[in-house]
């Protein structure tokens, strides 16, 4: 039987892990050092002495939907400064993900730069700080929360300042960390992904890196002139599948499969590989791009971690102001916490290596991209002492489950005073089947 929540779940109160007391202190590592690296097999060093784990443990053995042991196993606040809530939602995010925790163990062991100057080795560091110490007590004693350091939280968004690790494509998530203003959840996500991690892999690290994001597709169509059909074989070129919200028939309440369906099988003008073909069909069909093809796509490879972005935010003719405005669709739809993609695997391939779990949702509320709040709905470690839940996490406000934690609270995720957001990303963890389940 397939795992549907990661671990299994402790079945009493002493063999789940306490939260630890407000005065608990961090745990500390020892590793061999070097005089040429700062960071040595995920050790810092320091005046050539052994010093401080900054990343997890190296470990991809096992299986990638359970966590490995850590430290103290609760979701915790991190602090936002000011517009930082798009990154925090984000973060909080993936370091529910098990694959991605253990991820951020194996690569980039090794470094020259100085940690608090390198965003990849920041982002190991705060992964592994967020599973594996106390952190700090914020609030009153009976409504408080335990956060990630304020100093911590700081030093990654700084790192994301400098020159060096500037986006080098996402023009606008550039300029908006220039300007200190919010920027998309959405390339957030593909700032620390595509932009940040794939620029610190080296050639070993490639095969693992395509196994954990990326999404390999089959794309085919028949000719309807010669009945050739062409075949191409491709990544995905985004991280993730993007959904258009703005579309023909979306209505309050749409299925994720709904959704689904128009990004598998669509209409695309394009021309036959056929030379003779592609003349006769230019007579019936002036178009320069070819005649319209009815195109499916098959997965061929589905990664660890799948992301699904609803496309929220769409541009329309303002007539009075003659421009371009932003408007935010606001439909709710119903996706579901164990996901099967069977329905849209290529020949072959295995329907298991297609279900996937839902572990976390980054949702917006506000009316435009660059306005209103982001928040995070995760779902808990497995030995957390609250069970298996979703929390609803906003920055180092609060964590709150107002529905009891189940899936609505990730469907519709409500703000601590009680405002609801609207989904815009959900992470989907790829369910392993383990031996003897």
């Amino acid at each position: 039987m397939a795992s549907t929540g990661g671990k299994k779940r402790a079945t009493s109160e002493e063999s789940k892990s306490p939260r630890p007391s407000k005065t608990s202190k961090s745990p500390g590592r020892d590793a061999a050092s070097t005089p040429h690296l700062l960071k040595l097999k995920g050790m810092m060093q320091k005046d050539g002495k052994d010093h401080r784990r900054i990343q997890p443990e190296s470990n991809l053995t096992g299986l990638t939907s359970q966590f490995p042991d850590i430290g103290y196993p609760y979701s915790k606040g991190l602090v936002n400064e000011d517009t930082n809530c798009y990154r925090n939602a984000v973060l909080q995010g993936l370091f529910h993900i098990p694959a991605f925790y253990r991820y951020m163990g194996k690569l980039h062991q090794d470094c020259p730069i100085k940690s608090t100057r390198c965003f990849v080795c920041r982002l190991q560091y705060l992964c592994w700080y967020y599973w594996n110490t106390t952190g700090t007590w914020k609030g009153s004693e009976d409504h408080g929360l335990f956060c990630v350091s304020e100093t911590l939280c700081r030093s990654i968004h700084r790192s994301m300042e400098l020159d060096a690790n500037a986006p080098v494509n996402l023009i606008s998530l550039r300029e908006g960390i220039q300007d200190g203003a919010q920027c998309d959840a959405r390339e957030m996500l593909e700032y620390i992904i595509a932009d940040q991690i794939l620029a610190k892999l080296g050639p070993p690290d490639f095969v693992t890196y395509n196994d954990m994001f990326q999404l390999m597709l089959k794309t085919s169509w028949t000719c309807q002139d010669c009945g050739r059909t062409s075949d191409t074989i491709a990544p995905c070129p985004e991280i993730g599948i993007l959904l258009p919200m703005a579309i023909a028939g979306m209505q309050d309440d749409r299925s994720l499969d709904w959704c689904l369906q128009p990004y598998f099988a669509f209409q695309r003008r394009t021309h036959c590989a056929d030379l003779n073909c592609h003349h006769a069909s230019r007579i019936r069909d002036p178009n320069p791009s070819g005649p319209e093809r009815n195109v499916t796509s098959t997965i061929l490879q589905a990664p660890e971690i799948l992301f699904i972005h609803f496309l929220r935010f769409d541009q329309v003719w303002n007539a009075r102001r003659h421009r371009m405005d932003e408007k935010k669709v606001f439909y709710r739809i119903k996706f579901p916490e164990q996901l099967d993609l069977s329905q849209f695997g290529a020949a072959g391939v295995s329907g298991q290596g297609l279900k996937y779990r839902l572990d976390a949702v980054v949702a917006h509320g506000g009316r435009t991209i660059t306005r209103g709040h982001y928040i995070a709905a995760c779902r808990t470690h497995p030995n957390d002492p609250l069970g298996d839940k979703f929390q609803v996490i906003d920055d180092d406000n609060s964590i709150a489950s107002p529905r009891g934690g189940g899936i609505e609270d990730a469907r519709r995720p409500l703000s601590a005073n009680n405002q609801e957001f609207e989904p815009q990303m959900l992470m989907y963890s790829k369910i392993h089947v383990a031996d003897g389940e």
